[in-house]
This record gives C-alpha cells, structure tokens and sequence, in this order.
C-alpha cells in the first residue's frame, strides 16, 4: 500500500492535477498524522492543530482543479472547529491559530477556503456549519460567504473541488458536487504578491469544542514503467530488442525511450525497441487520462563473443569417441553454436554444446 513517513504519497489524476507529479508528497505539521491512505488533521480532543502542504508549488498562472474529501467528525452540536483548504506563497512548514482560527489565521499572503463548523460572532459566522473565503490570514477580511451548509459533522466524507482559470481570475468552490462559492478575483496579485506560485495544503484545529478531522486526496493509481532485465550486445552494430512489456499498457499510455550514451535503431515509441550499443534506455511511460508518467532505466552492456574448448581427455578406444566440452563459452538468448574440424571427424550432435 501507498504510505508517507512522515509525508503522503499523492498521484496526479485528469485535469483536476495537472500540476502535480505522480508520486509526490504532504508534508505533515503539528497533529497532523497518517492515518491509511489520509490525513488525520487533528483527533477528537481539545488543543489540537494540523498543518499538512504539498511539498511543491502550484502555479497559479495555468488553470487547475484540486478535489479532495473531507471529513468534520461526528459531534454536531458540541463539535469544532472545521478544516480550511489553503494556497499560501510563504513556505511548506507554516501554521497558523488553532481553535477558531482553524490552523489559517494568521497566515498571510494566503487564499483561504474556510469549512466551519462553529459559530465564531467575532468572525460574522452564522449558527450553522458554512463555508467562506478570506485572504491574507484575516478572518475578517472575507471576499465570499460565509454560506450556510448542511450539517458536515455526520460522519461522512464530504467531496470538495477548487478549480481555478487564470485566463478570467475565476475561482470556483464545489461540495458534494454543488457550487458553494464562485467569484472573479485576482488572486495572483491579491494574495501572492504578484507571483504565481504558491503552496497548497490543508488547516484544522480544536478549541474546547471537538472533533476528528480527515483529509483524503485523490490518489489514482500509479503508472508502472518497466523497462525489463539488463540486457548484453556481444557484436558491436548487432541490434538486441528490449523489453517494457510489463508496463502499463491501455490505449491511454504511451510510450517513449531515449538514452544519452547508446543509439536506438527503431521502435523508440514502442515497448520492444531495437537498439545496437551499449548504454543506459530509459522509458517514460505518460497516462494521457491521468496526466502521470513515469520512468525506468535499464543498462545494456557490451560483452564480445568468446569460445572456449576445455582439454578433452583421451580418446576412448571402447567405444571411439571423446564429448568435448565447449560450456565455458558465451552464452545468452540468440547465441547458437556450430562445431567444425579440417579432419574426417563426425560431429553427431553439431548445433549443441559440447558435441
């Protein structure tokens, strides 16, 4: 199973991470812990904060959608305090205030897309569990919301999407497949700076009220790239097949090798090439659905052809004949073997090795 210590194994999947490598990682702050293949933002219990961001940067100026579920708990009337999608340009270790900061407060230069499930007055919260976005750490400073939601805190893993056109500075915030908050905002200079980049992750926190709060991105499955065993060229310009053919394969996969050190005669877009040196291939294997690839590299040697006759013993006068012993030769797929003599010698088993 896919697992992070200390950090979460996330692949990319369709458009909605086309930002995102395959195999990259969150890395994990506060009471923030694994738990399977999800985040554990906080447990049910008082003074709680959890921080997790991806270790990389999303660029805000290319059109991306994240989707993630979330999970609030099962305490509803008692329960506290929400989780908090945030993209922040500062750095991948930050947190802000616990309680009804929900781990964002505080943080600047930062867009934050508040779930809440407590009515903070000091904030504008309504009564009911709602969702709102604020910039640059400030509560207060709110450029949509805050919408009252349906109960979050029942258990359930609660689907939430972020997609963002840069081409419009449009945002738009969906749950359970319903659009909660939408708007045109500039986003870039707004909150970033200027720059385009910026951290994204997740916040939550407890007060005195509590609950058990679960983060779970999307993590399609892996691309296997397999560029088989090490392969050996005994003639120079010989040309030997390489196998990839325990990759993925699917109409949705496609295939490429290259190498800086050997040459590839044909087939550089298939998983069987043909290639005539030594070197280093490496295959990328790219999933045109999920937006993955990945690589792996296999080493061609040079092993020039040599044969090897031990000393035979004797001739056998009963019987007439003598096996000779021809195994410390080269050997390997497509070497074959021919014995010959200048003397009327028979050679009964010709093609073998020893005759």
């Amino acid at each position: 199973m896919r697992y992070i210590l200390p950090v979460l194994l996330l692949a990319t999947y369709s458009s909605v991470w086309a930002q995102l490598t395959c195999e990259d990682e969150f890395l994990l702050s506060g009471t923030a812990t694994l738990l399977g293949e999800c985040i554990q933002m906080t447990a049910n219990t008082t003074g709680q904060q959890g921080c997790a961001w991806f270790h990389e940067e999303t660029d805000f100026s290319q059109p991306f959608t994240h989707v993630m579920q979330l999970s609030f708990g099962t305490n509803d009337a008692g329960g506290a305090d929400g989780i908090c999608l945030v993209y922040q340009s500062n750095s991948n270790t930050i947190c802000g205030l616990q309680g009804g900061g929900i781990g964002a407060l505080g943080i600047p230069n930062s867009f934050i897309i508040e779930f809440d499930t407590w009515q903070n007055s000091e904030y504008g919260d309504p009564v009911s569990d709602h969702a709102a976005i604020n910039i640059n750490g400030n509560f207060n400073n709110t450029i949509d919301g805050p919408v009252s939601l349906p109960n979050l805190e029942n258990g359930n893993q609660h689907t939430v999407s972020f997609s963002w056109d840069p081409a419009t500075n449009t945002y738009t915030v969906v749950l359970n497949g319903s659009v909660i908050l939408s708007g045109v905002f500039d986003i870039i200079n707004n909150c970033f700076g200027g720059q385009p980049l910026a951290f994204w992750g997740y916040t939550a926190s407890t007060g005195a009220a509590t609950n058990l709060h679960l983060v779970c991105p999307g993590l399609p499955p892996f691309v296997v790239a397999d560029a088989g065993p090490t392969q050996v060229i005994h003639c120079e310009g010989s040309p030997i097949t390489l196998d990839g053919s325990s990759s993925d394969t699917g109409s949705e996969f496609s295939y490429q090798w290259s190498t800086l050190d050997g040459n590839i005669v044909a087939g550089d877009d298939t998983l069987m090439p043909e290639v005539d040196a030594p070197g280093t291939y490496t295959l990328t294997v790219y999933n045109s659905v999920t937006m993955c690839e990945s690589s792996a590299s296999v080493n061609v040697e040079f092993e020039p052809l040599y044969a090897e006759i031990e000393s035979p013993p004797f001739l056998d006068c009963t019987t007439g004949e003598v096996t000779l012993d021809g195994t410390l030769s080269s050997s390997g797929n497509g070497i074959t073997y021919e014995w010959s003599t200048s003397m009327a010698i028979s050679f009964p088993h010709q093609a073998t090795m020893p005759p």
